[in-house]
Formats: C-alpha cells, sequence, structure tokens
C-alpha cells in the first residue's frame, strides 16, 4: 500500500471521528467496521492517526537528509539541481495516489521537467 492510499484511509478514520464514530474491528475484507464513541475517544482517534502521519513524515525526511549527506560524503559535490528536480517529479507523478478535498486540490506544487 502507498503512503497516498493509506493516508486515504487515515483521512476516512479522521472523517469518521468527526461524525463520532471509531473503528471496532475490521471485517474479512480488511474494511473498518466503525461503531458511534464519546468525543474523548473520537479525539484520541483523530489525534493518533495525526501522530502517524508526522512519523512517517520524518522518517522520510530523514531518509532524505541521510542519502543526501551519504551522497555528499562519498561523491563530494553537490547533485545537478536540475537532474534532481526532474527525478523528484518523477517520483511524485509514480506515487501521486492521494486525492486532496476541497480548495487543496489547488496547492499541489509542480516542479518543472525540462
Amino acid at each position: 500500500m502507498t503512503f497516498g492510499k493509506k493516508c486515504m484511509d487515515y483521512k476516512d478514520q479522521i472523517k469518521h471521528a468527526l461524525n463520532n464514530e471509531v473503528i471496532e474491528a475490521y471485517d474479512e475484507g480488511g474494511m473498518p467496521i466503525y461503531v458511534k464513541a464519546e468525543k474523548t475517544e473520537t479525539n484520541k482517534a483523530i489525534i493518533e492517526v495525526f501522530d502517524e502521519v508526522v512519523y512517517q513524515a520524518l522518517q522520510a525526511m530523514t531518509s532524505g537528509r541521510a542519502l543526501d549527506r551519504l551522497y555528499h560524503d562519498k561523491v563530494g559535490e553537490a547533485p545537478n539541481l536540475q537532474e534532481y528536480i526532474k527525478i523528484v517529479e518523477e517520483e511524485r507523478l509514480k506515487y501521486n495516489d492521494y486525492q486532496y478535498d476541497g480548495e487543496e486540490k489547488g496547492n499541489i506544487i509542480q516542479f518543472p521537467c525540462d
């Protein structure tokens, strides 16, 4: 499962929590079964989802910084910025499966590929 698809699941959990529902269990197909819950439970569910997304984002950023440092230590020069931007855009498009809600769609950063 990609990070984008996992975030779609998290967003669904948050939407349910905002409607006073939390996951009680999962069915045979792996789909969540939601039940009504108190505000303290729904608040906890939202914070848990947020914490997990932050953890994953921090892991990704740490990995990127480590790779950058490794590159500089082994190669000793800065990578070509245009080539880097091209690769970033290729990777972004390859795994671009997160669906934004509402106005956020217009806030996606686009990088030039040439």
